[in-house]
This record gives structure tokens, sequence and C-alpha cells, in this order.
């Protein structure tokens, strides 16, 4: 892997591989953690925005010049970043390049076209508000942090998204798509991409941008319990805390202890609640971690006459106890041997790049960091962050 530099700044991740695929992807440091409570919402708006059309091509000419030569389109918004990639056959790369750029470049923003992505959202914030494996996350977050941003949904908020206008979208926009806010990322059997990247991406302007200064959160003092009322059959449990955000030293522990509770049918939950006591069939453990936060809890969903002893497993689970080396070393090989097959994927491999660039780190340091994760490490780190100090979400008819 290489990192080259755009003659306007904008560092280049190029991966070689033998493949008939090329991944390209553009990455943007802005995602709803950069938000006010005015412009809740809006990166992820124009996310969506930029899909719909340019000074030089409808969104229908868009798609087209991608799906038309096999290739695949997309993008997403998370809490500190935004990502928009093409995935093609290897000889289209021009293409993709060109599609790419322009987005980026040359949105138009019309008013008739924000008024019907502004409905798409309101549709997509429904969606996700009914469906509780996923809301469950959103009120999780939500009363877990006091200060830090990541309470506020990546979706944002339905009042906020209804007021804003296209000068308020144009103004962040050109605030946080900027070369110094921007990563390309290159996956599959390249050959130099420099100059078509420098033609297509190079007459973007410099402009600072900017490093929001967020809050300290503060750590709770107490448990916290918190009760949603929804039209469910089942009742939907998390319990869990703080964590430290992707890259700080206990992460890579926090991962394997992840590992060991949740990483499918040889974990430690899913042997307790579906193997032994068969009393539900969604459970898990969840490791939300970004760059400036960090989430662990585990879940499950089951039937309300089960819900107390569903609950005491989660707790307990927490303390690890009689934890022996077998079940760390299957988890460190789990996570190293998924890390892995995520690499074999050029979508996958292309943003994984990108997403590690943000800590100035080769994605290969997650392997050799999980390698190093020790028992002793293990228990330490557990018994330094799940303490009686809980927070407990239920959703519940």
């Amino acid at each position: 892997m290489q990192v080259k530099t755009l003659k306007n700044g904008i560092p280049v991740i190029l991966d070689q591989r033998p493949t008939e695929s090329i991944v390209i992807e553009i990455q943007i440091a802005v995602g709803s953690n950069n938000e006010n409570k005015q412009q809740a919402g809006m990166t992820h708006l124009i996310e969506h925005m930029l899909f719909e059309g340019t000074t030089t091509r409808t969104a229908q000419q868009i798609s087209n010049a991608i799906e038309s030569v096999g290739g695949e389109f997309n993008a997403a918004t998370t809490h500190e970043r935004t990502f928009y990639y093409v995935y093609i056959p290897k000889q289209h790369l021009q293409i993709a390049i060109d599609i790419l750029a322009d987005i980026i470049k040359n949105p138009t923003f019309k008013e008739f076209t924000l008024k019907k992505e502004k409905n798409v959202v309101l549709n997509e914030i429904l969606m996700v508000n009914d469906d509780p494996k996923q809301y469950q996350w959103v009120i999780f977050l939500n009363t877990l942090f006091k200060k830090s941003p990541a309470k506020n949904p990546v979706y944002g908020n339905v009042e906020a998204i209804k007021k804003m206008t296209r000068e308020d979208i144009l103004s962040y926009y050109q605030k946080y798509y900027t070369p110094e806010n921007m990563t390309i990322s290159l996956t599959g059997n390249l050959d130099d991409p420099l100059p078509l990247l420098n033609t297509a991406f190079g007459s973007l302007p410099h402009q600072s941008v900017k490093k929001e200064q967020h809050q300290q959160e503060p750590q709770p003092t107490k448990p916290t319990k918190k009760k949603v009322k929804m039209e469910v059959e089942h009742s939907y449990l998390v319990m869990g805390y703080q964590a430290p955000p992707k890259g700080h030293q206990d992460y890579y522990t926090l991962e394997v202890i992840r590992s060991i509770l949740g990483r499918g049918q040889s974990s430690r939950l899913f042997e307790e609640i579906r193997t032994k006591r068969g009393i539900a069939y969604i459970v898990g453990c969840m490791y939300e971690s970004s760059y400036s936060f960090g989430a662990l809890a585990n879940y499950v969903g089951t039937e309300k006459k089960n819900l107390e002893e569903a609950r005491k497993v989660l707790k307990e689970a927490f303390q690890l106890k009689d934890l022996t080396d077998k079940e760390v070393e299957d988890a460190k090989q789990y996570l190293i041997g998924s890390f892995i097959l995520r690499k074999e994927d050029n979508k996958e491999r292309a943003d994984m790049n990108a997403e590690w660039s943000l800590l100035e780190k080769d994605p290969q340091h997650y392997i050799q960091s999980i390698q190093r994760v020790t028992k002793q490490q293990v228990l330490q780190t557990a018994k330094r962050y799940f303490h009686n100090n809980i927070t407990e979400i239920l959703l519940q008819k």
C-alpha cells in the first residue's frame, strides 16, 4: 500500500491487488458529530443530495454511467465521516473517477430536489424508528451520553430537517467538502491513477477546516434505566457502558471482550441465552467505536416472561467469570480471521484503508494489536470499564 498526494494536498491511498475490479472511495471527515442543533441531519441529507444531479449530469445519467458497465455506486454517513464509493471493472476506472469528481465538485442542490430528498430522509427516519433492532441503539446512545454529540442519531432531527434551506446546506457543504477534509482510497488492479485524479480533483481549492472541540463526557455516577413503549411483541434489552474510542490502547482489548461475549454461536452470550436456556433468538454484544467516542453493550430480544432471566445473564457476562486462556485465544483468532476475510473484499478494503488513515495507521496495525492482547489485560480492562453504573434500555409494549 502506498500513500500519494495530489497537487492540492488530498492524500491518495493506493492498494494494488491483482483483481478484475477496482474500488475508489472518497472519504470526507464530516459526520453528524459536526452538526449543531439546527443542522441535525444535514450531513446525511447532503449525502443524499449529491446523487441528485450536478451542473453537467442528471441523477439518472449519474447512476446509468456506473450501472451500464456493471458497476456499483453508494455512500454512507456516520457520526464522524461520510464516504462515497464506486465499485467497477478495472477498465472503467476513468468513468468512476469522472462521476465521483462531478458529484463532489458540482452538486446543484436544486430546491425541488431538496424538498424531495427531505421526504426521503424523513421516511428513512420513520423506518429506523419502527424497527426495534435499530431504534434500540438510537435510544441507548442518547441515554448513555450526556454531552458528546454521539448522543444524537446520525439521521438527525425531524424538525431541523424540515427547516433546512438550500443556503444552509450550501454553507455546510462548502465548509467541509474541501481538500483538507478529504481522503481518496483505491483498491484493485491499478495502473498509475495519479494523473487522472489530479485532473479530476486537483483543482479543488484549499480551505482550512476548524476542528470542533467537544465537551468532555462525564462518567456516570449511578445506574441509569430507561424504558420506551413500542408496539412490539418482544422485549428488547440493551445493557452497557461508555468505552474508549477507536485506536485507544484499550480499544483492542475491548474488541477481544466483544468477541468473547458476542461473536456468534460460539460466544458466551449465545451459549447461555440460546444453547443452554433457549429463551431468545436475538442476542449479542456490540462495540461501536469511532474517533472521539465508544460504547459497548450486551443486548437481547426476548419474550417478556424471560426478561429478568436474560437481564441477569447479560449483566453477569461483563464479569467474565472463569475466563480461560483458550477463550481469549479463540476470540483473538476470530477477530483476526474476520479482519482478513473483510480485506478480501475490495469495497471493505478500500474503506478500511480510508477509515484507519484518519488515525494515521495502517489497517495491519489492528491485527498486530489484537495479537498482543493477553488474558490478564482482558480481565483488567473489564474491571476498569464494567462498573456498577450501567446504562440499561428496554423497548417494550
